[in-house]
């Protein structure tokens, strides 16, 4: 599903508290499976602020891969929080929850808003999680940190489209060269098909009827295909009705 197709519906045929109870469930399995893996690679479990390894982040994002497929619609309705709860281990249910309330009064309805409304889940996040180490952040600190953090998320999502343009605009290219060879090759093989049918009449020395009407035919679709007037396929049914005819006529080529 394209970003701009997405919308925050809130999952209305739950309460806000079905929703958190969701997270809250899947937060809780993520808990115990992060620190099984823990446990089974011989290292302790991490507790609070876990500085991940590169063997953790590739088991997390493995799992967030499942979970996402699990969770459909939370993960659609949700993104941002199912991502930084699981591949961050980032999740605080209150928070959840007056992000849920501001989404009721806010939802987004662009791009622009979109991110904006990410980075206020992010900053709410950040901000109680500072908090429960006895810190408050001033104004300015959440200012800047939600301002990076727009910005950080916007040039990710530049870049992405852009890779997603540019794959798209190469697989186009191929098929295109691809589709080029096809259309060569029918012309060539119609071209020969004529060829050893006349090839045919004269060594036979018999007079055999359509020859220059296939030739004809034969004429008017290269110069078709010379001026890119005619589609793939046709061109296809073209060559295939000419082999049909000569065949019918006990006539067979290569």
């Amino acid at each position: 599903m394209s970003i701009k197709s997405a919308t925050i519906t809130n999952q209305k045929t739950k309460t806000p508290k079905d929703i958190v109870a969701e997270a809250n469930e899947i937060w809780s399995k993520c808990a115990v499976a992060f620190n099984k893996f823990r446990r089974d690679s011989g290292r302790p479990v991490l507790k609070k602020s876990p500085e991940l390894t590169d063997k953790d982040n590739k088991f997390l994002d493995e799992y967030f891969d499942d979970v996402a497929k699990e969770h459909r619609d939370f993960q659609t309705a949700y993104p941002t929080v199912l991502r930084h709860m699981i591949q961050e281990l980032r999740y605080d249910a209150a928070v959840f929850l007056r992000y849920l309330e501001h989404l009721e009064k806010n939802p987004w309805k662009s791009d622009t808003e979109r991110i904006e409304s990410y980075a206020e889940y992010i900053t709410m996040l950040m901000e109680a999680a500072y908090r429960g180490v006895g810190r408050r952040l001033t104004v300015t600190e959440l200012t800047q940190f939600r301002r990076d953090y727009v910005a950080r998320l916007t040039e990710e999502e530049r870049i992405t489209r852009t890779r997603i343009e540019e794959f798209a605009k190469e697989e186009e290219a191929k098929q295109s060269t691809y589709e080029k060879m096809e259309r060569a090759s029918l012309v060539s093989s119609l071209k020969r098909i004529i060829a050893d049918y006349k090839e045919m009449v004269k060594e036979n020395e018999v007079e055999m009827l359509g020859v220059a009407e296939l030739e004809k035919t034969y004429m008017i679709i290269a110069d078709l295909v010379e001026k890119n007037m005619m589609r793939t396929d046709t061109l296809r049914d073209a060559v295939y009705a000419v082999r049909k005819r000569l065949a019918d006529r006990n006539v067979i080529v290569n």
